[in-house]
């Protein structure tokens, strides 16, 4: 996408509903840059194109407050399974880049955590893979305990429905 003088750039910064609250008309890009930063500074994140509404669509940059979602699950005593939406917005588009033809499970780089985590399913081991320290706080070459395979697990679920209701 081209931003200069000859461009105008139109994003919209939703609130937590989902609704616009407020829209911005930038003519330059120093003012994007700012404007955007800002913006991020301030707890919003950059929705991509399968997460933007579809009243929304014609803007350039749709913005979202980040906020932090809770699950809990059948089976799962302790506290609720907290991910934030940009976090999850990233697991989604990585498991579906996962899935993509060719199938990335037969790509050398991701049968490591195959071969680390012979009982999980391979999108439970590639979330962990690249979300490891983002879900659990501990990093991926960590023996996981049974808490930490709950928390994946249903992260991946999580994951795994949202691209279900992308159309896939």
């Amino acid at each position: 996408m081209r931003v200069g003088s000859d461009r105008t750039f139109c994003s919209v910064v939703l609130n937590e509903k989902g609704q616009a609250y407020r829209t911005v008309k930038i003519e330059c890009f120093e003012d994007s840059y700012a404007f955007h930063h800002g913006m991020y500074a301030l707890g919003y994140y950059r929705l991509v194109e399968d997460f933007i509404p579809d009243r929304y669509r014609h803007y350039d940059i749709v913005l979202a407050p980040d906020r932090t979602l809770h699950f809990q699950f059948p089976g799962w005593d302790k506290r609720p399974i907290d991910l934030t939406a940009s976090l999850q917005m990233q697991m989604v588009l990585w498991l579906d880049y996962m899935d993509s033809e060719p199938p990335i499970d037969n790509n050398d780089d991701f049968r490591e955590p195959r071969k680390n985590r012979p009982n999980w399913p391979f999108d439970m081991c590639v979330i962990y893979w690249k979300f490891a320290v983002e879900l659990t706080g501990h990093p991926f070459d960590e023996a996981p305990n049974a808490n930490v395979q709950k928390i994946i697990q249903y992260a991946t679920l999580i994951c795994d429905e949202r691209i279900s209701c992308l159309g896939r």
